[in-house]
């Protein structure tokens, strides 16, 4: 695509080259992050799966969480606290990651999911991102960044055009 002729006195900034076949940026590497789509904010920082047995004894058992950190267990038709430390607040999701329930689970008790509940999400009690039944959550997956991204924000910053 052609470019109209600069008027006299007039200077534009450069436009970039387009590079077709252009590798991708590497994704960032980091926890897998959980945020509430509703009511906006983020509902834990740092999310372990436990999709398996083994995974469930390995990483649960006798664990303590940092405030926004959390646990997803999938399915979960129900939780226990068997060799719990402490209570954890637990969230009851539908198979679209919607919150059907909110229940404390305290040390050597059994909790079962509502009707229609696929996963459980269990966090520490003063963990951040407050939740309510119905509010929807989402996965918030690795981004591509540019290699150089940290150079190019010192150096000239969104939304500064060169001379």
């Amino acid at each position: 695509m052609s470019r109209p002729p600069d008027p006299e006195g007039v200077k534009r900034a450069p436009v970039p080259p387009v590079h077709l076949g252009m590798e991708r940026p590497p994704l960032e590497t980091g926890p897998l992050r959980l945020g509430n789509a509703s009511a906006g904010g983020l509902v834990a920082r740092e999310v372990r799966v436990l999709d398996r047995r083994r995974s469930r004894w390995r990483l649960a058992w006798g664990r303590r969480l940092e405030p926004g950190q959390a646990l997803w267990l999938a399915p979960a038709p129900l939780v226990h606290g068997f060799g719990a430390r402490g209570p954890w607040e637990v969230a009851f999701l539908d198979d679209g990651l919607r919150v059907l329930g909110l229940a404390e689970l305290r040390p050597w008790r059994i909790l079962t999911a509502p009707a229609g509940g696929f996963s459980a999400l269990l966090r520490p009690p003063a963990s951040p991102g407050r939740l309510r039944p119905g509010d929807q959550l989402e996965w918030i997956l690795p981004q591509p960044r540019l290699p150089d991204r940290d150079a190019w924000l010192r150096a000239e910053g969104p939304g500064t055009a060169s001379p």
